[in-house]
């Protein structure tokens, strides 16, 4: 497989599974160090549902984000 950031070709370095069912290679580039997967085939299935139940953070992720998405609007804009 050749490396999607510098055209170099990768080497196989390990597998994991993805949405609890789907075994998926990932490749390294010795050239670059980028880390990359085989094509993400199983992306409309990860993003169909917004949020995952294992998901524990994302209220505290959003109120944090928001406190400082509420200091940019005020400092930065009228």
């Amino acid at each position: 497989m050749k490396c999607k950031i510098c055209s170099a070709t990768t080497q196989k370095l390990f597998a994991a599974r993805i949405l609890l069912k789907y075994d998926v290679q990932y490749f390294y580039c010795a050239a670059c160090g980028f880390l990359q997967t085989e094509e993400p085939y199983w992306l409309d299935e990860a993003y169909k549902e917004p949020i995952s139940i294992t998901d524990t953070g994302v209220i505290a992720r959003n109120v944090s984000l928001s406190k400082i998405a509420a200091s940019v609007i005020y400092f930065l804009y009228n």
